[in-house]
């Protein structure tokens, strides 16, 4: 919810590139397409090749999905392997197949029924691209093993078509040896050994970017660093793990409690937006009522998909709603505003610049420096009738 402004410098930007290319990218992946079957070789030398590999690093966020999709409309297989959800997108997948019965005669027959659909929708993907785990699914919904081992095979493919796929080990053995390898590659552990705490430096952001809450301080002198978030997350889009702007500073409940490996495909990107200037917050409570207990707050919907998305996945309601300190400090501001109130105080010329009030709110540091810092100034403008506005993170 927060946009990051801070540009990476050119000369980070250059030594970041040099090193996660020559020292760790080009060398594994040059080996590796020499391992690749002779079928597959061609395309990938073609595709994989240093200047495409620095263009990866180097891309701008709003070119990642174009990416996505260049790289699986080649490489189906490489999807079918790592984001499944992303073919089985273009056919129709049966829900809710925990619950269905097979107890009855035409239980079992309605069941045999949706088994053969399934099949035929497999054989849509199958008849259009080179594939290697669908074909292996298919024979064994076409076999004779037991009804309630096919709805295990259902129920696999319907979570895979959220988003929810695992691949077992039986599973890759079915790939060809370099597609299992392709991750190792793109080695993130060395690049962010070597880079990583710079990357955080650079980006001087102190707030995780997709709450606007925790705080994800970095340490210079002590050597520690917040964690770097994979925007569209490395088990799914194994090319962009050492992508620059697809490394994010973040808070570990948002990255590693919420996020986790959702594709992220229709997200907003900290990098391209964010909701700093967008009302977010309906504040409410009972009037007459203790409002420590009463006080609540409701998210607006915004007028993006891919900004509710965001919303949503991180849980923004729930996570300000159920935070204490924002709680108390509503409260207490809210007290101070009464008590202005009563002292004949307008409301509309309290200057929330004054040092008086830098307790109540340091307005003049950026939402990047500030944690809740829109839950805060969107509550002051309500409490105090004011047109406060959030200071952006200077690009520079």
């Amino acid at each position: 919810m927060i946009k990051i402004n801070k540009a990476f410098s050119s000369d980070f930007k250059e030594t970041y590139v040099q090193y996660a290319l020559n020292v760790v990218l080009w060398p594994n992946i040059s080996k590796l397409v020499e391992t690749i079957p002779h079928i597959h070789r061609k395309l990938a030398k073609q595709i994989f090749n240093k200047r495409f590999l620095e263009v990866l690093l180097r891309s701008e966020p709003a070119s990642f999905e174009d990416i996505i999709q260049r790289l699986y409309t080649l490489f189906p297989y490489i999807a079918e392997r790592y984001c499944y959800s992303y073919l089985l997108k273009e056919i129709d997948i049966a829900t809710n197949i925990i619950n269905m019965a097979t107890d009855s005669p035409s239980d079992r027959s309605e069941f045999d029924k949706l088994v053969n659909r399934t099949i035929q929708q497999l054989k849509r993907l199958t008849s259009r691209y080179r594939l290697y785990l669908t074909p292996f699914i298919i024979a064994e919904l076409e076999s004779s093993i037991p009804r309630y081992k096919k709805k295990k095979y259902l129920c696999r493919l319907e979570n895979a078509f959220r988003g929810h796929s695992q691949i077992t080990e039986r599973d890759r053995a079915l790939f060809p040896a370099w597609v299992n390898q392709l991750p190792s590659c793109f080695d993130y552990d060395a690049v962010s050994q070597e880079l990583g705490q710079a990357i955080t430096e650079q980006l001087e952001i102190t707030v995780c970017p997709y709450c606007g809450l925790e705080s994800i301080q970095t340490y210079s002198s002590i050597s520690v660093r917040p964690d770097l978030d994979h925007f569209y997350p490395r088990t799914r889009f194994p090319f962009l793990a050492i992508s620059l702007y697809n490394l994010i500073p973040a808070g570990s409940i948002c990255n590693q409690k919420l996020k986790r490996n959702n594709s992220m495909l229709g997200h907003m990107h900290p990098h391209i937006e964010g909701l700093d200037n967008d009302p977010m917050f309906r504040f409410g409570f009972l009037p007459d009522g203790d409002i420590r207990n009463t006080f609540c707050l409701d998210i607006l919907q915004q007028n993006s998909n891919a900004k509710n998305n965001n919303l949503k996945l991180f849980k923004i309601k729930g996570m300000y709603n159920g935070n204490e300190d924002l709680r108390e400090w509503y409260c207490c501001t809210y007290e101070l505003r009464e008590f202005l109130k009563q002292e004949g105080e307008e409301l509309t010329n309290i200057d929330f610049m004054s040092p008086l009030y830098k307790s109540v709110i340091d307005i003049r540091r950026p939402n990047t420096k500030v944690s809740a810092q829109k839950f805060k100034i969107e509550a002051l403008n309500e409490l105090f009738h004011q047109t406060l506005c959030i200071v952006d993170q200077p690009m520079l």
